[in-house]
């Protein structure tokens, strides 16, 4: 028989950081769009934009005042699917770039601007807002984890709930079953951690057991930067060892998403 295959993702080494560096990058850009808008409007009621801008130019803030725009959102969501704590925001990051760049369109549609220079403007920064609303549509399981090697992790089954728990749930599970009589169990599992402590052993049931040895993907989805490692996985159940990158001085605790998945009696053995 094939060993037991595991992958397994350490998402607080590789992907905790990106986390960051998106939520920061989509609160700048919406800053600089706040500003450049206001700029725009500000030299409008000032009467410095009396004389219709040529179409380049207009094309050319389109694409620029678009770009902003749609990255900010794009961060933003990336971020938020990721980090409860962006929760509070998603509302003002989602929709404050809509007004600001219809302001801006607004401020530069002066009279006697050429037609065909407004119709690509507006033209424009309608495509990003479908675009954006478009990309919204799709669910954040399509946001492929990327494992510490570099390579992308296996995409999280359909049947996975993203529902985050409260804080109170340290386990919560969810067995499904597939056309072909495949099974899965996905979840979370909330690991805690006391003053100082750096590592902590998990253990999940798989109650009843799959009817051969499942594949199985972990991440994490909150709490200090931590290493994680499949130690021991079989039909029952499975051990998955962690350890934080820097113990803290405060009780702390990390969330993991996991997913173990079985293929249907009678198909290939799982390699």
């Amino acid at each position: 028989m094939s060993p037991p295959s595991v992958a397994v993702t350490g998402r607080s080494t590789v992907e905790a950081p990106a986390v960051e560096v998106a939520r920061w990058s989509a609160a700048t850009l919406v800053g600089v769009l706040v500003l450049a808008v206001a700029v725009i409007c500000w030299r409008r009621l000032a009467g410095a934009l009396e004389s219709p801008l040529p179409a380049a130019s207009l094309v050319a803030l389109g694409l620029l005042l678009g770009g902003v725009a749609a990255s900010a959102r794009l961060l933003w969501r990336y971020a938020g699917s990721r980090h409860a704590a962006s929760a509070p925001f998603d509302a003002l990051a989602r929709w404050l770039p809509l007004p600001a760049i219809a302001l801006a369109a607004t401020a530069l549609s002066v009279s006697g601007t050429s037609p065909a220079g407004l119709a690509a403007l507006w033209g424009i920064l309608a495509l990003e807002e479908v675009a954006v609303r478009l990309r919204g549509k799709k669910s954040v399981r399509n946001l492929l984890p990327v494992r510490p090697d570099g390579r992308f992790a296996k995409k999280v089954p359909d049947t996975f709930s993203f529902a985050v728990p409260a804080d109170e749930v340290t386990q919560q599970l969810t067995r499904s079953q597939s056309a072909d009589g495949g099974e899965t169990i996905s979840g979370w599992l909330r690991v805690g951690l006391g003053p100082g402590q750096r590592s902590a052993n998990v253990h999940v049931a798989f109650c009843p057991p799959f009817g051969r040895t499942p594949t199985l993907e972990v991440t994490q989805s909150a709490g200090p930067p931590s290493r994680i490692k499949t130690v021991q996985l079989l039909p029952f159940g499975a051990r998955v060892d962690l350890k934080l990158n820097q113990a803290g001085d405060e009780p702390t605790s990390v969330l993991l998403q996991f997913s173990a998945e079985s293929k249907p009696t009678g198909s290939p053995e799982q390699t």
